[in-house]
C-alpha cells in the first residue's frame, strides 16, 4: 500500500477463493518514488532512444534504482478482515473488498512472535 494508506484492502476474490486466499496477510507500506518504473528501466530506455539528440541531457538527470524504504505495518488472519463496500473516503465500485484498519493489526513484538511459531 502507500505510505499514508491506513487500511489493508483485499480484492473479494483473494479471500473468497480458496485457492487464492492466506491463512495470514503481512501489511507493508513501501514508499516507492513517482519515477520508480523509470528508474527501473533506466537501462533499457537507454538502448532505445541513445540515439536521440538530447538524450544525453535527459540522461544525466535520470535517477538512478535506489533501495526502497518499507514499513511493516503488522499482520492479521484472514478470519479478521471485515467484508465492506466503502472505508472512509473511498466507495468501491464494483463490489465488495476485504479490509482492516491499520490500527487493529498485531504488530508488538509478542504477536510477532506468535506468528513464527506458526511457522
Amino acid at each position: 500500500s502507500k505510505p499514508k494508506n491506513a487500511y489493508l484492502i483485499l480484492g473479494a476474490n483473494e479471500i473468497k477463493l480458496s485457492e487464492r486466499r492466506s491463512d495470514i496477510y503481512i501489511y507493508c507500506r513501501p514508499d516507492i518514488a513517482d519515477d520508480h518504473l523509470l528508474r527501473i528501466t533506466k537501462k533499457q530506455i537507454s538502448e532505445i532512444v541513445e540515439h536521440q539528440p538530447y538524450y544525453p541531457v535527459y540522461k544525466a538527470k535520470m535517477p538512478g534504482f535506489t533501495e526502497i524504504p518499507c514499513e511493516i505495518v503488522g499482520w492479521c488472519k484472514a478470519s479478521e478482515l471485515e467484508e465492506v463496500t466503502s472505508i472512509p473516503g473511498q466507495t468501491f465500485d464494483n463490489g465488495t473488498r476485504f479490509v482492516i484498519k491499520s490500527g487493529r493489526l498485531h504488530r508488538t513484538k509478542d504477536q510477532w512472535r506468535e506468528l513464527i511459531s506458526r511457522l
